[in-house]
């Protein structure tokens, strides 16, 4: 994937999507997912993001890269999937 970042702890990113949530507010929402290294650990970390009346709403989500590439990683995608703000 493509690095950003400096130094050996560089995240690495995976993916990144948009999603428009259905219903009269239509908030725009941005997911992205991305590996980091945490104390010699692999971790996969998706994140969530929209805005709504001004406020920054985020929803973090983050595993062991060994257990992500699984169901652990369907379930963790199916909840940022599943975050919505109510304006």
């Amino acid at each position: 994937g493509k690095r950003f970042g400096v130094g050996a702890a560089r995240p690495v990113f995976r993916s990144a999507s948009q999603r428009v949530a259905p219903g009269k507010g239509g908030l725009l929402y941005y997911t992205v997912e991305y590996v980091k290294n945490v104390l010699g650990v692999q971790r996969v970390v998706l994140t969530t993001l929209t805005v709504a009346d001004g406020v920054l709403y985020t929803l973090t989500a983050e595993e062991d890269e060994g257990r992500f590439d699984g169901e652990m990683g369907e379930g963790l995608r199916a909840a940022v999937a599943s975050f919505v703000v109510m304006p």
